[in-house]
């Protein structure tokens, strides 16, 4: 049976009832619906929040690794400029949304969680951008599409990251460019050399001792061995 946050058709008046408009810290140009700490979400039971119909509310959060995501494509369009994006595991929508500012000729944003896709709609409405939205797990599939893959705060687990591997070297072999932001969960393999660093919040609005450096690799552009 599909989680139960798959079951239940998202509630637009919900997410808008329990998210504030912010703008990030490091990303003042964009302005996202997300829980603060004064909103009710933020210390929520997950029991409470379950009978709502939301189970594990990452889409209301803006994770180092999409916005570190976000904030290079900002500082440097050329890297989507005028190309087909597909934003994987796109939560909120912010490197979807960043990648759509920055002049990609088009953006999915793709989560197999329609409250993530749902909150990425009313982000993307927020900051005047038009994206499409697709909720199939896509890991795996060929993405004629598109041209250009973003994942940020993906690789979060080491059985997904090895799924995630091969895909990758498939998706490179026909020219897709594949951008990664990993906030060091240890998973990716150890040689990679990431091609940038972007300095973020470990959470929204943290203080300068609290933010962590995320490194963002662009599949391919290394050596690579095995």
């Amino acid at each position: 049976m599909p989680p139960l946050n798959q079951l239940i058709v998202p509630d637009e008046a919900l997410i808008v009832a329990n998210t504030a408009p912010v703008r990030p810290t490091v990303l003042p140009e964009l302005q996202l619906r997300l829980v603060t700490i004064e909103q009710a979400w933020w210390t929520a039971d997950p029991d409470d929040l379950s009978k709502q119909g939301i189970v594990d509310p990452y889409w209301a959060f803006c994770w180092p690794g999409g916005t570190a995501l976000a904030r290079l494509l900002l500082d440097h369009p050329a890297l989507v400029r005028g190309r087909r994006v597909l934003d994987i595991g796109s939560g909120c929508g912010v490197a979807a949304i960043a990648a759509r500012r920055a002049g990609a000729s088009c953006v999915v944003a793709n989560d197999i969680d329609p409250w993530a896709l749902k909150s990425a709609a009313i982000n993307a409405e927020l900051n005047d951008v038009s994206l499409a939205y697709d909720s199939r797990d896509l890991i795996g599939a060929s993405l004629d599409a598109c041209d250009t893959l973003l994942l940020g705060d993906v690789t979060y687990a080491k059985d997904l990251v090895a799924n995630l591997l091969p895909w990758f070297a498939a998706l490179h072999a026909r020219q897709m460019r594949i951008l990664i932001a990993d906030p060091q969960r240890g998973f990716l393999p150890q040689d990679w050399q990431p091609t940038w660093q972007v300095k973020v919040p470990a959470e929204i609005d943290a203080d300068l001792s609290h933010w962590v450096q995320v490194p963002i690799y662009e599949y391919g552009v290394w050596d690579q061995e095995g």
